[in-house]
């Protein structure tokens, strides 16, 4: 009997569109993320987040990273103030932030706008609740994006 093969951290696997598919300015893609941060890395009142974009062009995607993945590119949202970050303790007393936001991609005449929202200050939850509904988002700024 075979074992399958252990989860990847940060394994993310998207279908942005099928070839033939139309896409409009009118159409919002979201995908929902999270992402720890240790206290130690926040300096000041806000935090600029930074996350590499890794993709594979083959039929299904390796249990890590090989020959088949690439860089697509380097994303890093406005900063954003800690106080929208959620501050936890670990096990051995580490203080550390949880972010939870989704990545907004909206397609304009041959550009493509992504945009970062987060859970309203003072609204119920911010990714989907137990039911499986998104409680109310608000934008937090725009995503440059670097291609590599």
């Amino acid at each position: 009997m075979s074992c399958p093969p252990p989860p990847v951290d940060d394994l993310l696997l998207l279908t942005l569109s099928r070839q033939g598919d139309v896409t409009t300015s009118t159409r919002t893609l979201s995908f929902a993320f999270y992402r720890t941060i240790a206290a130690t890395e926040i300096v000041g009142s806000a935090h600029a987040l930074r996350t590499e974009l890794w993709v594979c062009d083959a039929e299904t995607a390796p249990a890590k990273r090989d020959s088949t993945v690439r860089k697509l590119c380097v994303m890093q949202s406005e900063p954003v103030p800690v106080e929208r970050f959620v501050k936890m303790r670990n096990e051995k007393g580490e203080v550390f932030y949880r972010v939870d936001y989704s990545l907004d991609m909206t397609v304009t005449g041959g550009a493509v706008i992504y945009e970062m929202s987060m859970a309203k200050k003072g609204g119920k939850g911010g990714m989907a609740d137990t039911r499986g509904q998104a409680g109310e988002r608000e934008k937090v700024g725009r995503v440059e994006v670097r291609y590599e």
